[in-house]
């Protein structure tokens, strides 16, 4: 019986190890928010820092064409939507991203923490009366 509990415990240990190892390089930091859009998954994360994806985002399209936006065409008076630009990696994303920060900044805390959606539901309810 003892022998079992050891077997068990020692690959629950391994599990966690291997989890725990998982999660820290899910967002890395520095250099790899250059080379990889990991801002894409960020936002859509309801635990990710709201500093720490702006901060991807920015390294991200630091060095890089950023596509137009439709503020951008109207004031230049382009009908089309695609008239003089090149078609952009993620600029689907990088449209979505902009608009993501609009909505979200009223429910970012002071240390990043973006409230879970039941919350802001609570909040919006909550000024409604």
């Amino acid at each position: 019986m003892e022998r079992i509990l050891l077997i068990l415990n020692l690959i629950l240990m391994q599990i966690l190890l291997f989890a725990s190892a998982a999660l820290s390089q899910q967002y890395p930091g520095g250099q790899d928010f250059k080379n990889y859009p990991y801002w894409i998954k960020m936002m859509d994360d309801t635990n990710a820092n709201y500093f720490n994806t702006v901060k991807a985002f920015n390294d991200y399209w630091k060095n890089r064409e950023k596509p137009c936006t439709e503020e951008e065409k109207f004031e230049k008076g382009t009908k089309s939507v695609n008239s003089g630009s090149k078609n952009i990696a993620f600029s689907f994303e990088y449209k979505k991203f902009c608009r993501w920060q609009l909505e979200i900044k009223p429910y970012v805390q002071q240390d990043g923490h973006i409230l879970y959606p039941y919350q802001r539901h609570l909040l919006r309810h909550n000024d409604r009366k």
